[in-house]
């Protein structure tokens, strides 16, 4: 029972953002419980938050040798190659993830997250057919699980990032048009936003200007109206690559600065 209470306090902590008592709890978790899962588990989470991605890496894979269902390690090998993602070890972190699928695919639970995750691992590794494949069988997937909109229109988005990257501009707009409709009719700024970029961003690649100005425009616009700093970054630099703007450019990297984000991958 204890045990239990601590691991509530661990987990609340963590939430709350007080990582100093969490860690304190963690600890003592691990200190008086070392033989269960969940010490272990949440010790890795809390180093997990606060950066210590090796540290955590040993937690996780002592939880792993601690779990009693496949659930458990489900869990343990998502946090596992979430690590290997951030130390760019994507190979260890496919491995993990095709672990992690097998085990979801028996117990018919969260296949359809896994399925994306490897496919943002195979986009950073740049096999976008790869990708596009996985993408593919994470929407089917979602269909099937019944998968909350938000899951759903992020998988699409990707989808349309892919085939972008693959040439295949006219699949991508098509999905991108259903995208800018769902915004616009459920009143969603933020996908009206990030649909509008994205379109702007393929008629750029096909060499349509005039349609890339319009749908850049607007998305800027609707970046500066919801106050999302990253989305204008985005916007103004489409916008500046699709004006030959400088000062576009300049203001971009000026955000992207103040954000602390690299925005070498968004070239």
């Amino acid at each position: 029972m204890r045990e239990k209470i601590l691991t509530k306090r661990c987990r609340r902590a963590l939430k709350n953002g007080d990582l100093e008592k969490a860690m304190e709890l963690a600890k003592q978790l691990v200190e008086v419980y070392p033989n269960n899962f969940s010490s272990w588990h949440c010790l890795g989470e809390v180093y997990y938050s606060v950066g210590d991605t090796e540290k955590a890496f040993e937690s996780f894979n002592k939880a792993k040798e601690l779990a009693s269902s496949k659930e458990e390690l489900v869990n343990v090998y998502l946090y596992m190659g979430e690590i290997l993602i951030d130390t760019d070890r994507l190979d260890d972190a496919l491995m993990y993830f095709n672990r992690a699928l097998t085990l979801a695919e028996y117990v018919n639970k969260g296949v359809a997250y896994i399925l994306s995750r490897i496919a943002d691992v195979y986009f950073r590794k740049g096999e976008f057919e790869e990708s596009l494949k996985y993408y593919d069988e994470a929407f089917k997937a979602g269909e099937a699980e019944n998968a909350d909109e938000e899951f759903m229109v992020g998988v699409i988005n990707n989808l349309s990032v892919v085939l972008t990257k693959l040439g295949y501009y006219k699949d991508a707009i098509e999905l991108l048009k259903d995208l800018l409709t769902l915004g616009t009719v459920s009143d969603n700024l933020f996908l009206t936003c990030i649909s509008e970029i994205n379109l702007g961003t393929v008629y750029l690649a096909t060499g349509n200007k005039n349609a890339a100005k319009r749908y850049l425009k607007s998305a800027l616009n609707h970046a500066k109206k919801l106050g999302d700093r990253g989305l204008e970054a985005v916007a103004y630099m489409r916008l500046g690559k699709a004006l030959n703007k400088k000062s576009y450019l300049e203001k971009a990297e000026e955000l992207f600065r103040e954000l602390e984000l690299d925005s070498t991958n968004l070239q």
